[in-house]
Parts: structure tokens; sequence; C-alpha cells
């Protein structure tokens, strides 16, 4: 006769159980790089924000230099505070603003891999719960295995000790 089910000791029996850990503790870095990845994915969109600002300056910056006359005022402190004039400063602007744009681009690239990236950690994670699941069922087999009594075979006889 089997004894009865007792859910809480068999919870502890599976929870200690070091097949079922060890699978547990897969399943949780799993997830755990799953969620990661999509936490990364935030953090690249958050690139290319910020380059499009770098990107905003860089023109604002640009025009504002567009249409100031050569050796007008504006121009000869420009010059004095630095080598260039105000064309030159209009085209580093420009150049500015392209390399950022360029950049964006890339980013826009990185973005995309890391979120293939985080589809694919998630589906793999999500694939292992049922290898969690069938643990906890094999942990639980065990247990209930454990609960009754243990069965003697047709084996061979006692062997008597003899005094020597």
């Amino acid at each position: 006769m089997t004894q009865p089910l007792d859910h809480k000791l068999q919870r502890e029996f599976v929870e200690n159980d070091d097949g079922y850990k060890l699978v547990q503790e897969r399943h949780n870095k799993m997830h755990s790089a799953a969620w990661s990845a999509k936490m990364e994915v935030l953090h690249e969109l958050r690139k290319i924000n910020h380059l499009l600002l770098a990107f905003d300056l860089c023109v604002e910056k640009a025009w504002e230099h567009e249409d100031v006359e050569e050796d007008g005022e504006l121009d000869k402190q420009l010059r004095r505070l630095t080598p260039d004039s105000s064309e030159v400063w209009f085209g580093q602007y420009n150049a500015a603003a392209d390399l950022i744009k360029n950049q964006g681009v890339e980013q826009c690239k990185a973005v995309l891999m890391q979120v293939h990236l985080a589809e694919k950690l998630q589906k793999e994670a999500s694939s292992h719960c049922n290898s969690l699941t069938a643990a906890r069922e094999e942990a639980e087999k065990r247990y209930r295995a454990s609960l009754e009594p243990v069965k003697r075979g047709p084996g061979r006889p006692k062997k008597e000790s003899q005094p020597e």
C-alpha cells in the first residue's frame, strides 16, 4: 500500500533534487539572458536618439554660419577666436552632420541585430520551459518511487556465515 502524497514534502524533494536544480539553474540563466537582450535593445535605441540630437545640433550650427558675410564682423570675431572663417565652420558642421547621419544608419543596423538576438534568446528560453517541466515531472516520479516499499526480487538466498 502506498503512502498518501504530501504535496509540501514533494515540492521540497523536487526543489532539492540535483537534476531539477541543474535544469532550473540553466532555465533561469536563459531567461535572464533573454531579458538582458531585450533591455539592450532599448539601450541601443537610445543611442539612435542621441545621434539624432547631435545631427540636429550640427545642422543648426551649420546654418548659423550660412549667411555670415566674409570679412563681416562675426566672421572677423570667429577668425580671431579660431583659425577658421565662418565658411570653414559651415563645412565642418555639415561634415560632422554627415558622419553622425552615417553612424545613425549603422546604429539602426545594430538595433536590428540586437532585436534578432533578443528574439532568438527568448525562443530558446521559452523552449527550455518544456525541459524544466520534464525535469520537475521526473523529480516528482522519483519522489513517488521513494514512497513505495522496497520490492525484493527472487535473488539468491543470503549466505549463512560459517565460523572459521
